[in-house]
């Protein structure tokens, strides 16, 4: 039960930090007009995210192998906490660019960390279903923290939500601190070695598979606040639950068929 509970706090922290990345297409347009950029230009921080996302977290990992896992997720989330802090303390495009490389960096570690950890402390045979559970946090956010995120953001201003997330990451840490144990390090597979996994037609398969499913999902996924605002006339309020709507189809992606199985 005390291993259980232990997921779910990583889970919980997973929702936290997939907000983080998620919510952005959500606000696009309060954004885009805060920081005085086109919708277009405020799309390129979702590029940024991701192509740092996907660049940047492979190489960290790699080079932090040795450390503890638990201190590693707290570093992340100490970055994660900057992040958030020059998010709400920016005053131009650039600096917001910045703080989008920083959160991607740290969203990147934390969560292919988490799912090892996960992994190590569920009881024999729950593998599956603690990394799924994890998924399952990640995949919430979308669900549920982007739709939120935009009641707030109308209601009040668009940078209290990363105001909100910052602290509760604060929070985050301390409770890694105190409930999770220290483990090692792990052995380093060189980028080679994982490049090499490639060649095996059925993996490459199935990551093609994912690769364009993703690209036309976010392709969507990235201007339909503009879309849903401009093109159709909808209200913040019918944008919050059709945005809501739109992402609870995530709930049939394998890792939320797995949990719930």
């Amino acid at each position: 039960m005390i291993k259980s509970w232990k997921v779910y706090i990583l889970a919980i922290i997973s929702f936290l930090v997939g907000t983080s990345e998620f919510v952005i297409a959500g606000i696009l347009d309060l954004v885009s007009r805060d920081v005085g950029v086109t919708i277009a230009a405020a799309g390129q921080l979702i590029s940024v995210y991701s192509i740092s996302y996907a660049v940047g977290t492979p190489i960290l990992i790699a080079a932090t192998s040795k450390l503890s896992r638990r201190t590693l997720m707290l570093a992340a989330l100490a970055l994660f906490f900057i992040g958030n802090l020059i998010t709400v303390v920016s005053t131009g495009y650039p600096m917001l660019v910045g703080a989008r490389v920083i959160l991607a960096l740290s969203t990147g570690v934390f969560t292919v960390v988490a799912l090892t950890v996960s992994a190590q402390i569920a009881g024999p045979g729950k593998q599956g279903t603690a990394i799924a559970t994890i998924m399952m946090g990640f995949n919430l956010s979308l669900i549920l923290g982007v739709p939120l995120g935009r009641v707030i953001a109308s209601t009040y201003d668009w940078k209290m939500i990363f105001y909100g997330i910052g602290l509760l990451s604060f929070i985050a840490m301390l409770v890694i601190l105190m409930a999770l144990p220290k483990s090692q390090g792990e052995v380093n597979v060189p980028l080679k070695e994982q490049l090499a996994l490639l060649k095996r037609p059925q993996l490459l398969l199935t990551l093609s598979i994912s690769f364009f499913w993703m690209v036309g999902y976010t392709i969507i996924y990235t201007f339909i606040t503009p879309f849903l605002m401009n093109i159709t006339g909808m209200s913040n309020g019918m944008v919050s639950i059709a945005i809501f709507i739109r992402h609870s189809k995530f709930a049939g992606r394998p890792g939320w068929r797995l949990w719930c199985g």
